[in-house]
């Protein structure tokens, strides 16, 4: 057990198939609280018979509470039951039966016998199945261990969990599962009340890489959360080290429930276990268990017991103040959480009435399945549709999904001029052939704008989409410089349209997009430009009510999904949120709230050190837009569960995105 001085007795019995190893540990009196819980340690293993499956567990037991709250912890990838004793005993102490689980296949044996290679994502599956199968024995009574049957508290249930066994916690409070790996919906479980998430899964080395989660899968998440990481946590990831924000997204993105962060300073990766790392780890600061075990035990009596004391210690950041900043500490609290009543109807209002003295049309607020508040301004009604203009751009990015998965578009790295094959064969050889798919959709082509012929203004040229292919010039190297402007979208339309022709379907990009995804959610547009030989406009042509117009946002929010129909896979949609580009601030075809990102000019971002990014400055990195002139916007807010869309007739340049959002998201 590592050097502690712990055990007074040890007994090894077999109980019905069950190994159980017994310990039992002295009691002591923490300064100022009530004695400590005598506790008892119980290694077993359960067998799951319906997957033929033995769990290993160990169990910290408190002997005098009766019944037990319990929390159910998943360790790391490469880790087992036995690495995190500290937090075992720390919370049985508090009067928690702490029940750690090994994950045979992914734990330290496997590691050891094989190597990393050993962590996949099988274990997708197979994780939240052991938590589940462990949970329902400790629901139903039947671990075959007589000092914890019968003897827990059905009602308050916890599960908490480090690297990817956060992961695992968090499924079962209704994280998003990565597809196709996972062969379930949802591993949300009813019976547990809140979750811990240690060293939490971040991005798969996003912002510049493949995911294995999107973006906006923590936002699915039903319970109270508490995230805790270390300022050099995931150190060994490039893209940890150039974006450290990365670290909050667990948290950051985390729907509208009550959830709580702590930083710890300097803490690296090793810092959440008692195990001898297998990854690149420096020496361990003790103080740090101290501080995970102080703050993990006050937040599951908060949750589990709600006791007021452990409420404030949270809500006030007390750890953060004793350790003089060490650990940053950030609470979510909502006054609803403690029954005091919160007006959301008046920050609808207010921001409705910002809207309307800014020369807007019209506020809608949705969540995925309902309209929570709608008001219609400056002489407008539900009837009234706006020419959204470059917001228009954003039903692109479920396009290109949806392309790519029905295998219209090959990959994101695909070279354009294999298709648009006239780049090919110029002569003299242009740079137009290095454009790949991606540097289209990260407005990175280094194609010029030559907004007069292609913006659609008088001076436009009759057939765009000839003009694009024949006329642009290329005026930067591709993948190098983000330029706002129209050429890159038409390329797409004309890439589109060709890849369409090849497969032998007679129908332009827009027919495309409603057969696959306007039709599907039942989304009606009034009215599409085209230009003068057919061809529709892509980056700006749509007019539409607000009614209508919020359906592509619930769409989006819900990771493609409609009615529970999954309409375009969600894994790919949520490729669209990565900054792939030079541009922080943009993914593919779609606004990002990241900081160190910039609107279609790079004056137009947040200061230095802002929580967020250029939309809205305080927070909310998880936050992406469609964004058009006169400032008609729609805003998807995973974290809160939000879809905001805000129209206009005219030109509204004195509205501020900061200010609009600054009244929904915080009340300013």
């Amino acid at each position: 057990m590592r050097g502690r001085t712990r055990v007074l007795a040890l007994t090894v019995v077999a109980l019905g198939g069950i190994m159980l190893c017994s310990m039992q540990l002295p009691s002591q009196a923490p300064p100022g609280g009530a004695p400590e819980q005598r506790i008892s340690i119980a290694d077993a293993e359960l067998m799951d018979a319906s997957r033929s499956r033995a769990v290993p567990v160990r169990f910290f037991i408190p002997e005098s509470v009766h019944p037990m709250p319990a929390v159910v912890f998943s360790p790391g990838g490469g880790e087992s039951r036995d690495a995190f004793d500290y937090l075992g005993e720390a919370w049985a102490k508090a009067g928690f039966l702490a029940v750690f689980i090994t994950h045979p296949g992914s734990d330290r044996a496997a590691v050891d016998e094989l190597g990393v290679q050993a962590l996949g994502l099988a274990d997708l599956d197979t994780r939240p199945a052991d938590m589940t199968f462990i949970v329902d024995a400790l629901l139903s009574g039947r671990t075959g261990i007589d000092e914890i049957d019968g003897r827990v508290d059905v009602e308050r249930i916890a599960v908490a969990g480090q690297c990817a066994g956060s992961t695992t916690a968090l499924a079962l409070a209704g994280l998003a599962m990565p597809t196709p790996a996972s062969s379930r919906e949802s591993w949300l479980h009813d019976d547990v009340r809140c979750v811990i998430a240690l060293s939490p899964q971040i991005l798969g080395g996003a912002p510049d890489s493949r995911s294995s989660f999107s973006p906006t899968a923590w936002a699915s998440v039903r319970l109270p959360s508490l995230v805790i990481t270390g300022t050099q946590d995931f150190g060994w990831m490039a893209s940890v080290r150039q974006s450290p924000e990365l670290l909050r997204l667990p948290h950051d993105a985390l729907g509208s429930v009550p959830k709580y962060l702590i930083s710890i300073e300097g803490a690296e990766h090793s810092a959440f276990t008692d195990s001898v790392p297998y990854y690149p780890s420096g020496p361990r600061d003790p103080r740090h268990h101290e501080w995970i075990a102080e703050a993990t035990t006050a937040f599951l009596r908060a949750q589990l017991l709600e006791d007021e004391a452990a409420v404030a210690w949270l809500r006030d950041e007390v750890l953060e103040d004793r350790t003089g900043g060490e650990c940053q500490q950030e609470s979510a609290w909502r006054p609803q959480d403690a029954g005091i009543a919160v007006d959301m109807d008046e920050r609808f209002r207010a921001a409705a009435a910002y809207s309307e003295q800014m020369g807007g049309t019209s506020v809608v607020v949705a969540t995925v399945d309902e309209v929570l508040f709608e008001d219609y301004h400056n002489g407008a009604d539900a009837s009234t549709a706006t020419h959204i203009h470059s917001a228009t751009k954003a039903f692109w990015a479920a396009a290109a999904a949806a392309a790519l998965e029905d295998g219209l578009l090959d990959a994101f790295d695909e070279r354009v001029a294999l298709t648009i094959r006239e780049w090919l064969d110029l002569d003299p050889p242009s740079g137009k052939r290095l454009i790949t798919l991606d540097h289209l959709l990260t407005l990175s082509s280094g194609l010029s704008q030559d907004v007069d012929q292609i913006q659609g203004h008088e001076t436009g040229a009759d057939d765009i989409y000839d003009y694009v292919v024949n006329s642009l010039r290329l005026i930067a190297t591709p993948g190098t410089w983000f330029q706002y402007g129209p050429s890159h979208y038409y390329a797409f339309g004309v890439l589109l349209e060709r890849k369409l022709s090849d497969a032998g379907r007679s129908i332009d990009p827009l027919e495309y997009l409603e057969e696959r995804i306007l039709d599907p959610i039942g989304l009606v547009y009034e009215d599409w430009v085209h230009d003068e030989a057919g061809n529709p406009h892509i980056p700006n042509g749509c007019t539409i009510t607000p009614r209508e117009w919020i359906k592509y946002g619930q769409f989006l929010l819900s990771g493609g999904n409609w009615d529970g129909k999954q309409i375009v896979d969600a894994d790919i949609l949520s490729e669209m949120l990565l900054a792939t580009g030079p541009n922080p601030g943009h993914g593919r075809y779609l606004w990002l709230n990241r900081p160190g990102g910039y609107g279609s000019r790079e004056a137009w971002e947040a200061s230095e050190g802002s929580m967020g990014g250029f939309i809205y400055h305080d927070g909310y990195p998880d936050l992406y837009a469609a964004m058009g002139a006169g400032r008609n916007r729609m805003y998807i807010v995973p974290s809160r569960g939000w879809v905001i869309a805000r129209q206009t007739l005219g030109d509204t340049s004195f509205f501020s995105d900061h200010e609009f959002l600054s009244v929904l998201l915080s009340g300013n």
